[in-house]
This record gives C-alpha cells, sequence and structure tokens, in this order.
C-alpha cells in the first residue's frame, strides 16, 4: 500500500493544517507520523538520523489499513527542496496527486528562524540571522523548484495552495483541494482550530526538555499519563506571543526575494504583488 497524495511542502506554509484537515475527512487517510521523507532519502547522507524511514518495507507501513480510504496521503515538505524526491515519487506513483503550499517568502524566513530559535539553532539577534548562508533565508526561494514539480508531475496532478488564501478563507481554501482530490464537501470539520501555530518560548530551556525529541522519548517511558498531561499544560503555558519581523529585515528580504516572486507569478499566473508590499 502506498500513498497517493503527497503534501510536499513548502515548510512553514501551512503543510501542517492541511495535512490535520484532510485526515478529518472520513474518505481520507493520512499518516500519522508526518516527515517520513522517504523519498528524499540518500544511502550515502550524512545525515541519516534524520529520516525516520530508509526502506521501502518500513515506508509501507505506514499505510496498513488505509485500503479502504479514498485518498491516502503523506506530508513531507523535504520534498519540495529535494533533487531526486519528485522523480522518485513520479516513478513509484504515477499518478500522485501533490499539493504544495507558498507563502510570502520574508514570513516563512521569519517563521523558519522562529523554528530554529525555539531549538537552540538560532540566536536572539535577529539582524544577524537573515544573512543568506542561513537555510530559512535559502528556503524561501520557490521558482525553480515549483518548475521543477510542475514539470515532473504536471499541472492536472499538482496543486499550489497560496498561504494566504489559507489563512484568510480556511474552510474555500480546503474545498478547493477536496474538488482536486475528488472529495465530497459534505463533511464536518471544523476549520476554525489552528494547527502548529508559530510561538517562542518564555523559557528556552523549559521548551528544550518539553520539546527535544530525545528527551521526549525517555521521559514518555517513564512519567505515568497524568505527568504527561501536566507536562503538555506547561508547554503551552511556556508559548509567547512571536515578536514582529523588524522592518529593515522585512525590507531586505523583501528586495532579496523580489525577482524570485517575480518569476513565480509568471509561473503560476497568479497575483503576488502583495507580497512585494504592494
Amino acid at each position: 500500500m502506498l500513498p497517493n497524495c503527497i503534501i510536499n511542502g513548502v515548510a512553514k506554509c501551512g503543510t501542517t493544517a492541511i495535512h490535520r484537515y484532510l485526515g478529518e475527512h472520513p474518505d481520507v487517510f493520512m499518516t500519522d507520523v508526518k516527515q517520513l521523507k522517504y523519498f528524499a532519502y540518500e544511502k550515502d547522507t550524512k545525515l541519516k538520523n534524520e529520516f525516520p524511514v530508509t526502506t521501502l518495507e518500513d515506508y509501507k507501513q505506514h499505510f496498513k489499513g488505509a485500503e479502504r480510504y479514498k485518498i491516502i496521503g503523506e506530508s513531507s515538505p523535504v520534498y519540495f527542496h529535494s533533487q531526486i524526491a519528485s522523480v522518485r515519487i513520479k516513478e513509484m506513483i504515477p499518478d500522485a496527486k501533490v499539493i504544495t503550499c507558498i507563502r510570502n517568502p520574508v514570513d516563512r524566513a521569519f517563521s523558519g528562524y522562529l523554528m530554529h530559535y525555539r531549538t537552540r539553532n538560532a540566536s536572539e539577534d535577529i539582524k544577524s540571522e537573515f544573512t543568506q548562508d542561513k537555510n530559512w533565508v535559502k528556503g524561501s526561494f520557490y521558482h525553480d523548484n515549483l518548475k521543477r514539480n510542475l514539470g515532473v508531475f504536471g499541472r492536472k496532478n499538482s496543486k499550489v495552495v497560496i498561504f494566504d488564501d489559507l489563512s484568510a478563507n480556511t474552510k474555500n481554501t480546503m474545498f478547493e483541494i477536496f474538488d482536486f482530490l475528488g472529495l465530497s464537501k459534505e463533511v464536518n470539520i471544523d476549520f476554525s482550530v489552528k494547527h502548529n501555530k508559530g510561538f517562542v518560548p518564555r523559557s528556552k530551556i523549559v521548551n528544550y526538555f518539553l520539546t527535544n525529541k530525545k528527551v521526549k522519548k525517555k521521559v514518555r517511558n517513564l512519567l505515568p499519563e497524568p505527568g504527561i498531561a501536566l507536562a503538555r499544560k506547561l508547554k503551552e503555558r511556556n508559548k509567547a506571543n512571536t515578536p514582529e519581523i523588524p522592518s529593515d529585515v522585512r525590507e531586505y528580504l523583501t528586495k532579496l526575494y523580489k525577482d524570485d516572486i517575480l518569476r513565480t507569478q509568471d509561473l503560476l499566473q497568479v497575483d503576488l504583488q502583495m507580497w512585494l508590499g504592494k
């Protein structure tokens, strides 16, 4: 059993929300584990520990019991930037439906920075963290990867979602996705629920112990259920609202992404002038 729907990114652009909303549809099976990353895995990678699934047999295990569903899907944002994932997906699942979500690249870069800040991989000095060598900055260039993916999957089997639309009118945007996948819109889904909302931790140390995967795995085996519930409450209380991106950083990044925005606009034939502040 393999999926027939792939959410391939982009990271920090609403992929978790789409994954969760789709998973609530009665005709859809979405994997419990997000970010399987199987199609982007290379045997000689130095980052093997970052790939939870490395064999086809293990990959298929995540779709056990999905036979009765019309749409079977998984989400791995790493596929969007991967040079090999799209070709591998096409070879193994020729008619795969692929969903890509893009966002104002400046906001996406800032959200990516905040994610790394939460995991202690970025400093509080915002202005020094937006040089062009940073992954969260590089990850906001869309055109070349979009062009490659559209070329591989074809526009008929590709759905590009603009994050602004998903955020402003979640229900209508999800209904467009349902139409793309041939799904009924007669469903009872609460689209007002926000998934994976950004935040900054009040305490980075507390956040580390509550979110670090290795720590969580060890503690989960030791704590009784009431203790786990308490940890969840503590995690929520440790969340603070995200700061605003400094105006000079926004201006710098907008200029940096301007050409890519215009090329993406032409490729998709959609109006993205709002990303340029127009």
